[in-house]
Parts: structure tokens; C-alpha cells; sequence
């Protein structure tokens, strides 16, 4: 091929790009949703997982517990470990626990890192979508919330002071 006819092909690729390029900007995908997804805390009932509470989310306890029952009232998570019923409940963030199930044990939406018996894998990860039973964990610690979740009170329809949305679980742990 000549360097006439590699640039052709050039020019003709790059104009197929920006072909691309501009549909994907007008296009209104209708099967794509921008609304994030609510992580369901209900797994964590009756869970070895410890969690952090709080009734203001800018002031999360330093007490770790496990979630106990989730009611509908104003304050929804009730705690095994002090009997408290909180407002606000989660997965207690910056905390090594010990992994000692083949299931995932905390919901979709968190971020976590991993301890191996070779080290810690400090990249975070999202708590869905691999395998957990296939490898070689020894302890995670979350770090946050992934991209496109939220906790359940910070969803304007779903968490209303009255608890209105929100599943009891009827469910009390064995603690």
C-alpha cells in the first residue's frame, strides 16, 4: 500500500469515528437508567457483618454492631449490640472483617478492598459482580459507596420520615 492510500484510509476511519461519536451524543438511550440503585440492606439482617449507625449522616457512631431488624418508623434499624434503633444504618466503613463464608457477604453497591494470605489489594472493588466463593479471601474492609448507589435514605421517594418504602424484614437476629 502506498502512503497516499494508508492516509485515505486514515481519513476515512477517522471520519467513521466522529460519525459515531456524534449519534452516541444525540442518541436518548431508552433502556438506560441514569436513577441510581438502592442498596438493599436487608441481607445484613441477622448478618455477622458489622455495621455503623447514626441518626445524622454527617455523624456516624464509632460503635460497630450487627443490624438486628429493620421496622417502618422514623427510626428503622434497631442494632443487636446496644439496642438502639438508628436512622441511618451501614456497613461499617474502614473496618477489617473476617471473611468466613463462600457467599458474598455484604450487598451490591460498596466498594471494598481485600486482605490474601499474600497481602492487601488496595484497588478498590465493587462489592458485585465476581465471584466471591472463587478466591482466596481472607478479610475486606469497605471503603465506600460504588458508582450509582446510594443508601436507602438518601433516596428522596423512598425513605420519608414515616419509613413509608421501606420493607420490614420481620426477621430478628439469633444474637
Amino acid at each position: 500500500m502506498s502512503l497516499q492510500q494508508d492516509l485515505d484510509n486514515l481519513k476515512k476511519i477517522a471520519g467513521d469515528l466522529f460519525k459515531a461519536i456524534d449519534k452516541m451524543k444525540t442518541a436518548r438511550p431508552e433502556n438506560v437508567s441514569t436513577k441510581p440503585k438502592i442498596i438493599d440492606l436487608s441481607m445484613l439482617v441477622g448478618s455477622d457483618v458489622l455495621c455503623q449507625f447514626s441518626d445524622n449522616d454527617n455523624d456516624w457512631e464509632r460503635l460497630y454492631a450487627r443490624l438486628k431488624q429493620i421496622d417502618k418508623d422514623s427510626y428503622p434499624f434497631i442494632d443487636d449490640g446496644f439496642g438502639g434503633d438508628w436512622r441511618l444504618c451501614r456497613v461499617a466503613y474502614n473496618h477489617w472483617q473476617a471473611y468466613m463464608t463462600d457467599e458474598q457477604p455484604i450487598p451490591d453497591g460498596y466498594m471494598v478492598e481485600l486482605m490474601y494470605d499474600g497481602g492487601i489489594d488496595t484497588e478498590a472493588l465493587e462489592s458485585s459482580g465476581w465471584a466471591w466463593a472463587e478466591m482466596d479471601i481472607k478479610a475486606y474492609r469497605v471503603t465506600g459507596v460504588a458508582d450509582g448507589y446510594i443508601h436507602p435514605w438518601e433516596a428522596k421517594d423512598v425513605f420519608a420520615q414515616d419509613g413509608a418504602g421501606i420493607e420490614d424484614t420481620q426477621k430478628d437476629s439469633e444474637y
